[in-house]
């Protein structure tokens, strides 16, 4: 690997449970000044819920918390200049669409044009019905709902018409910084599906534990596809996940924090490790908080190291 790859991290929202959320503004704001880190993330759902019984048990805690994205990134956007901000798996089917439409357009003016919608049809039946939304149908409620928002967001009066959503001669104030809206890079894994949301109504995508062959297959689709829809397949964004391993080159936990007996991350050895996915098409690699900053109390020390990490690859 010999150029800088451009970072995004997950914020350590373990750390800031259950009160401590108004001090990730400020956590942000000096990741943004360090330059060391490109875009910051958080993962999404609106509730969670038990599984029915005798289903599969859920892959995460159900008391993992998850902060509401718009409104955590419009806080951060008013103290940061640089950092993008993307919701990683947003779930879609669970908001309106033209009160998301909103929503979106207001983060993308305090942001001037720093947010990425990463979104997601989910997988959890009990969230989406609470939103009337059928677990079978939540693909076709997600794609009617990111056409109903660029409608919205490409001017005034807008109408728009599907099974799931219509409206006409809507007015929608203010509209986007970002002509067209925000990007939206649609989260899932590798299928023929995918590639044909992207390609109609997406800016990226957000693999889900996709192999980097599959990232590199789906890639060469994608862009084909746009290229041929009359799209800049160069403007495609493409997130990976930065396989983090200790400096003896032992993988590590690629997501959550690390069990108290693990070994350092080390950032040269798993960019190195990552180069791979960047090759396949990543634009973006998504780096655990834990291996840049092992210590939030040692933020400075810590970004520095990783400056210097990074210097060495070259800009």
């Amino acid at each position: 690997m010999t150029t800088r790859p451009r970072l995004f991290v997950g914020l350590p929202l373990e750390r800031f449970h259950p009160d401590g959320y108004a001090e990730l503004p400020e956590l942000v704001r000096r990741l943004d000044e360090s330059g060391v880190v490109d875009g910051i993330t958080l993962s999404d759902h609106v509730v969670m819920a038990p599984p029915p019984e005798g289903s599969s048990p859920l892959p995460i805690d159900l008391d993992t918390p998850y902060p509401e994205s718009v409104a955590v990134f419009s806080a951060i956007a008013a103290v940061t200049t640089r950092i993008e901000m993307l919701n990683a798996s947003f779930v879609v089917p669970a908001r309106h669409p033209v009160l998301l439409a909103k929503q979106l357009a207001t983060l993308d003016q305090l942001s001037r044009g720093r947010a990425i919608l990463g979104a997601s049809a989910s997988w959890q039946e009990a969230e989406l019905s609470l939103f009337g939304v059928a677990l079978d149908d939540r693909h076709r409620v997600l794609e009617d709902t990111v056409a109903a928002c660029r409608a919205l967001w490409s001017g005034s009066p807008a109408s728009f018409e599907s099974t799931t959503i219509s409206f006409a001669d809507l007015h929608l104030q203010p509209q986007p910084h970002t002509p067209g809206g925000p990007r939206v890079w649609f989260a899932s894994h590798a299928t023929p599906e995918l590639v044909d949301r992207v390609v109609r109504l997406g800016d990226g995508w957000l693999p889900w534990m996709a192999s980097d062959d599959e990232i590199r297959e789906t890639v060469t689709a994608i862009e084909a596809g746009m290229a041929a829809a009359g799209r800049d397949p160069g403007r495609l964004g493409v997130f990976g996940f930065l396989r983090p391993v200790a400096a003896d080159g032992t993988p590590l936990m690629p997501f959550g924090p690390p069990p108290a007996d693990a070994p350092a991350p080390d950032l040269a050895r798993s960019l190195e490790a990552s180069a791979g996915t960047l090759a396949a098409g990543a634009t973006v690699l998504g780096t655990p908080f834990s291996l840049l900053v092992p210590d939030l109390d040692d933020l400075d020390a810590s970004l520095d190291r990783a400056g210097n990490v990074l210097a060495d690859l070259g800009d």
